[in-house]
């Protein structure tokens, strides 16, 4: 008797839902149909579906239209058109799909594919009020129950919860309600980790190199789902949207956007720049690097004196040397040896010019000390031999003198 009575209260609820039908075959065209095809389809059919040329039959008739309407609203628009094709299969199933109401905290959670299915329910037919079966009804419910899925997963994940506006009543004020609920949830990010995705259980693997290819996989599947559940939400979003009559679009056009940006950055460098400006206004200059010109004017005649003192000289180079130890290994170097046998050699034409005693060939030139003794030697001989020559005529006069007597 039960069993009867549960099988008949099952034909009813089977009666009672209407069959779900591809929208191309409401339309009667093709899946690869061009607009204008899709276009001409939808004229054809409403003609034939209207209601007021069905009057055996208006309630039938209706619900038809309605069904044509939605069909020519998503496949007239090519945004929605490949969005439905992407899903279309999901929304012809229903909630047919693999369960997934076993949520942390017996929260029962919604699926992609039940979103994709609530999308094929909006019509002409649905009323645009806050009653259970109307527009701002349904939405006000999915979206509460989105939002109390995301705190659960948050809470589970020891994360801080997201703050999701309500979908709000048809009453609501578009700054207060509207607006705050379209921005935040057209960004939506779900907080759940879609566990319930595993493949495998990475605590069976017999290996470590098993159990990280088990976790790779069921990796790759949780982020599908992730990725199908977000585009699934912000996919209802912009369906939303559209429809919305609370919904006021941005009128702004790209050159106000772009002008709106420019006029910030300019700000923003004026800014910038008082703030530097400022900065080096109250910047202290720190007391090492503050300059002791009174020192170093004290000082600075030692300080002369002393590099003056350092400094050697080699007058054959014509160089300048800081350091004794330079100088020395500037002496052993070919370059200055060269140079001191050219000046040598120079000096030997120049006192051959001169017709002055060179010194003998065959002997080394002597060093400047050598030199110094020979030119005081040459210097005695020279004044002896003159003292001499002087008195030689005096005594020849005195000879002169006594032959004379």
């Amino acid at each position: 008797m039960g069993a009867q009575q549960s099988s008949g209260a099952g034909a009813a609820a089977q009666e009672s839902e209407p069959v779900k039908r591809c929208y191309y075959e409401v339309l009667g065209v093709d899946r690869h149909a061009t607009e204008d095809e899709i276009k001409k389809a939808y004229r054809k059919q409403a003609l034939l579906l209207h209601p007021d040329r069905n009057f055996g039959d208006v309630e039938n008739a209706t619900a038809k239209f309605a069904e044509v309407q939605s069909a020519n609203e998503i496949l007239s628009d090519p945004q929605e058109r490949a969005w439905y094709d992407a899903h279309r299969d999901s929304i012809l199933r229903g909630n047919d799909g693999p369960a997934e109401d076993d949520f942390q905290h017996n929260v029962q959670i919604t699926s992609a594919g039940h979103i994709v299915g609530l999308m094929g329910k909006f019509n002409r037919s649905v009323p645009m009020t806050d009653a259970p079966n109307g527009f701002y009804g349904i939405l006000q419910d999915v979206f509460a129950q989105l939002a109390k899925e995301e705190d659960a997963a948050c809470h589970w994940e020891g994360l801080e919860p997201v703050h999701y506006p309500g979908f709000g009543s048809v009453e609501d004020d578009y700054a207060d309600v509207v607006k705050p609920f379209y921005v935040t949830w057209i960004n939506f990010t779900t907080k759940k980790t879609f566990s319930w995705r595993d493949q495998y259980r990475a605590s069976d693997a017999p290996d470590r190199r098993t159990r990280r290819l088990m976790e790779k996989e069921n990796q790759r599947h949780r982020d599908e789902g992730i990725r199908e559940f977000n585009d699934a939400v912000r996919s209802l979003v912009a369906f939303v949207r559209r429809r919305d009559p609370r919904y006021i679009p941005n009128s702004q056009t790209e050159a106000d956007r772009q002008k709106i940006l420019r006029d910030a950055a300019t700000a923003q460098a004026a800014r910038s720049r008082a703030a530097n400006k400022a900065k080096l206004h109250t910047h202290v200059v720190q007391d090492w690097a503050k300059s002791q010109e009174p020192i170093d004017s004290i000082s600075e005649p030692e300080a002369s004196e002393e590099s003056e003192i350092e400094q050697i000289e080699c007058v054959v180079c014509q160089k300048i040397f800081k350091s004794e130890n330079q100088y020395k290994a500037h002496e052993k170097s070919k370059k200055h040896i060269k140079a001191v046998q050219q000046l040598q050699r120079e000096i030997k034409r120049d006192n051959a010019r001169l017709n002055l005693d060179p010194p003998d060939e065959t002997e080394p030139i002597a060093p400047a000390a050598d030199l110094d003794a020979l030119d005081l030697s040459s210097d005695q001989e020279r004044s002896e031999a003159g003292s001499a020559a002087a008195t030689r005529p005096a005594l020849h006069g005195e000879a002169e003198v006594h032959a004379a007597t």
